[in-house]
């Protein structure tokens, strides 16, 4: 999967497609991970999609709107990440960011919220504020995943 996108980028596809495509692919990583797995193999695996990411948006002149339009409208934790990923990427991008910043960016906005994996979904979408233990706990899960 990943090999292809390199492929893929190497044959100088549209970067506007390939983005596409490597949006679509870390909502998936994210997905298995919130839902399923929880490996931190899968969230090693990211960082190389968001580098595909990184190179689009090197080679293209985007604009916010037309990532607007890749971005997923779902209402779920992992395209939540992905989304300000992209947002937090294409920001750096346009401030003419070194790429290994716009890089890190991008992957620690994907990443900032794994920690909600492990809080029970009626917590979370609980009306009203979280408490203060819920936050600190969601900082330790977070940092967890990548042990």
């Amino acid at each position: 999967m990943i090999k292809n996108l390199y492929s893929e980028l190497d044959a100088n596809t549209g970067s506007l497609e390939l983005l596409q495509i490597s949006v679509q692919i870390a909502i998936r990583i994210l997905k298995g991970y919130f839902e399923n797995i929880g490996s931190p193999r899968l969230l090693r695996i990211l960082s190389d999609v968001v580098a595909v990411v990184e190179s689009c948006l090197a080679k293209t002149d985007l604009e916010f709107s037309q990532i607007f339009k890749i971005t997923s409208k779902e209402n779920h934790s992992y395209t939540h990440c992905v989304n300000v990923g992209l947002y937090s990427m294409i920001l750096a991008s346009k401030l003419k960011m070194k790429p290994e910043f716009v890089r890190e960016l991008g992957l620690g906005a994907m990443l900032a919220d794994v920690g909600k994996k492990e809080i029970p979904h009626e917590i979370l979408f609980k009306n009203g504020q979280l408490a203060r233990i819920f936050h600190k706990k969601e900082v330790a899960n977070s940092f967890q995943a990548f042990k």
